[in-house]
């Protein structure tokens, strides 16, 4: 049997790991395992103390080779890809182990959400002890107590509960205030001018943070005049709001109900030119940038053939269910525009919650590879990016 450095007595049952392939697949086993690299040796423990493994000497010495190697990379100001970062994430030898804290997303109808899928994916792969589940309620008083805990991390919100959620926050983003929704409470400590902690929540907006960057993504080179967006919900205002910090100079929003595109109007006027068309009427000039917000049932695709006239175009939906919506089904009869389904915009906004909530950026690469598991497709939901 293998030595190791680990000092304490191993109990039965508990495998002396030799390379990192055994590594990787005690990690597997237990995804929410921490490796600890105290000079006790390197082990690991389950999020409630129960150690799950130790390494042998030569793998400690492995270990701390690799550790060696990151930390000369980090200070060379080298970028790691989540795959480096993932052979030797059981390092953190600079790391105290953080207090577990509940993540949670509150909302109504989400009992299929993909958002814990994403984010505990994102803790385990750091080896952070925190979990993020499910909070279906009525309303955000029903979880005020979940709130009020001081293991509460942060949570999503989302319908009905995103215009309510100021009621918890001392502070709310810019681009929170803006857009009139909260769609991300992160909770804070704040110290003062004494030195001691204060608790604050913090509410924030991500919900166009996705679509923002699928713009810039796509936008570098290509040109971005004009945009449309469909519908004049919450999610057309996030849409008009990333297409308006992306640049793009006419925004039209196009909606049944021709008044809820000129609230729209009205309310985004200091910030860029949104101008309100009522459905069915056509658009005046072909879009560049399209963003559709309005649930699968509620057009056909006839409603969407006459908006792709040019000859290159994005083209984004922000409902995930199905897949592949009847406006992307009719963008991908276009062969020059480039598509971007709403799990693609679901990624993109958890990635910005991850860094909110943890001050880390979040492991793109581990979020994708859990979103295709669980839905047991390809994800990387757009055509070209």
């Amino acid at each position: 049997m293998s030595t190791t450095r680990y000092k304490d007595p191993i109990p039965d049952g508990v495998c002396v790991f030799t390379t990192l392939d055994e590594a990787a697949q005690i990690q597997k086993a237990n995804p929410h395992a921490i490796f600890y690299p105290e000079n006790n040796g390197h082990y690991a423990k389950d999020p409630d103390g129960t150690v799950v493994a130790v390494a042998s000497d030569e793998m400690c010495e492995e270990i701390d080779r690799r550790n060696a190697e990151l930390e000369a990379k980090i200070a060379a100001g080298e970028k790691l890809t989540d795959e480096y970062a993932s052979n030797i994430k059981y390092r953190q030898t600079k790391m105290t182990l953080p207090t577990p804290q509940h993540y949670h997303i509150f909302g109504q109808g989400i009992s299929q959400s993909l958002s814990p899928t994403i984010h505990n994916a994102a803790f385990a792969h750091y080896g952070l002890p925190h979990r993020y589940d499910i909070q279906e309620c009525n309303s955000l008083q029903d979880v005020k107590s979940l709130i009020d805990d001081p293991t509460f991390g942060g949570s999503s919100v989302t319908m009905p509960h995103k215009l309510s959620a100021g009621v918890f926050c001392a502070h709310v983003s810019d681009s929170a205030t803006r857009l009139g929704a909260i769609n991300t409470l992160i909770a804070r400590s704040i110290e003062s001018g004494d030195g001691t902690l204060t608790r604050e929540i913090h509410g924030d907006n991500t919900d166009w943070s996705g679509l923002y960057s699928l713009i810039k993504e796509y936008a570098s080179g290509e040109r971005k005049q004009v945009g449309l967006v469909i519908g004049a919900g919450g999610a057309a205002r996030a849409g008009v709001y990333a297409m308006a910090q992306a640049g793009i100079e006419r925004i039209y929003v196009r909606n049944r109900t021709l008044a809820k595109a000129e609230q729209i109007a009205r309310d985004f006027e200091d910030l860029c030119r949104v101008i309100p068309v009522q459905f069915p009427s056509a658009l005046p000039e072909a879009p560049d940038v399209i963003i559709g917000t309005v649930p699968e049932e509620a057009m056909p695709q006839e409603a969407f053939k006459g908006l792709f006239g040019n000859e290159k175009g994005l083209c984004i939906e922000m409902a995930y269910k199905p897949r592949v919506t009847n406006l992307l089904a009719v963008a991908r009869e276009n062969p020059g525009w480039t598509t971007a389904d709403g799990v693609e915009v679901l990624l993109r906004q958890g990635f910005e919650q991850f860094r909110l909530w943890t001050g880390l950026d979040a492991p793109e690469a581990v979020m994708r590879k859990a979103i295709e598991a669980a839905t047991e497709g390809k994800v990387g939901g757009t055509s070209s990016l």
